[in-house]
């Protein structure tokens, strides 16, 4: 009975040691398979400044002539200092 008992021990040593060998080799396809995600990512974020980098130097003139374009409508928005009305210019007399 003792060596029916061994013989199935023996054959769940066995399992277990296939299942973790199997397992290390999973493990290494799928760090090997990561590391060339990562490598290609690399090389793609890499290349990303040299595109946008004109692309953005264009934008950022044309940020610049939107916000002189709001400038100027804001200052023809406000009223002009020399046209005060004439109840502002009483409340500023003193005498």
């Amino acid at each position: 009975m003792t060596e029916v008992f061994l013989g199935i021990i023996a054959v769940a040593v066995a399992i277990m040691a296939i299942i973790q060998v199997a397992a290390i080799v999973f493990m290494e396809r799928a760090d090997r398979m990561f590391a060339d995600f990562s490598r290609r990512a690399e090389q793609v974020m890499a290349g990303i400044p040299s595109i946008l980098g004109p692309a953005g130097k264009g934008f950022a003139f044309l940020n610049g002539l939107k916000a002189v374009l709001a400038a100027i409508q804001d200052l023809r928005r406000s009223p002009r200092r020399g046209a005060a009305h004439p109840e502002e210019e009483d409340a500023l007399f003193i005498g």
